[in-house]
Parts: structure tokens; sequence; C-alpha cells
């Protein structure tokens, strides 16, 4: 069986209630991605679940500002 490669899925603005920053999850799918997010954080999962990831398939620099 051949191994699928990971993605990258990410939702840009995460958290944008307080300071924005963003949410990266490699996964085999859209589907996978929500459940790893399931699987390390309820509380992103249950704040994103409205969100679209968008799939990140060509070279890019993701920045994430901390807040103050």
């Amino acid at each position: 069986m051949a191994q699928r490669k990971l993605r990258l899925f990410v939702i840009d603005k995460y958290l944008s209630y307080d300071i924005d920053g963003m949410l990266c999850v490699f996964a085999k799918d859209e589907e996978h991605a929500w459940e790893a997010l399931k699987e390390k954080d309820k509380d992103a999962y249950w704040y994103c679940d409205h969100l679209k990831f968008r799939e990140v398939t060509e070279p890019e620099a993701l920045v994430c500002w901390g807040g103050g």
C-alpha cells in the first residue's frame, strides 16, 4: 500500500477575537485535518468549526505574530 503524503491545511486569522494568529495542520485530507485538530485541541476545534481550511500547495511563508 502506497503511503499518502501529508498536506498542509491552514486557517488564517485564527482566534481573531483577541489577536490574529493562525492554525496549521498536517493531514492526509481536510477531513483528517479536522479530526487531528479535534484530538489536539477541542477548544480550537469548536471555535473554528465554521471556518474553512485552505490547503497550501505552493511555497509560501507563514507568519504568526504574538501579542501582548
